[in-house]
């Protein structure tokens, strides 16, 4: 029996809302033993993920977070920074019906 998920994730629980973003990081560069300091979702994943073919509660089931945002091309690589002051989350809500105030 595969293990159940102790919480959901914010890529299964948005499912595309519009305007929000998420991020999750560690410091240090590194997110336990891969060469990741974590992941970010925006809008745009849960639609990729689909089209991917990819169930992201199955990724959470297995532990498999690193093989889920590997495959949407959504991992931060920073390489190690050689600190370690803290892990890092934050989201960005942004109102739908406004334009962007930055464009990248």
């Amino acid at each position: 029996m595969a293990p159940t998920p102790s919480s959901s994730s914010p890529c299964c629980e948005l499912r595309g809302e519009p305007g929000i973003h998420a991020i999750a990081c560690d410091t240090d560069g590194i997110d336990g033993s891969e060469d990741n300091a974590g992941a970010w979702i925006s809008p745009q994943s849960f639609t990729l993920a689909e089209s991917l073919d990819l169930d992201p509660q199955e990724f959470l089931v297995q532990n498999d977070s690193h093989g889920f945002f590997q495959r949407l091309d959504s991992l931060v690589i920073s390489g190690p920074t050689l600190t370690n002051v803290n892990d890092f989350r934050a989201i960005l809500v942004q109102d739908p019906d406004q334009p962007p105030r930055f464009q990248g």
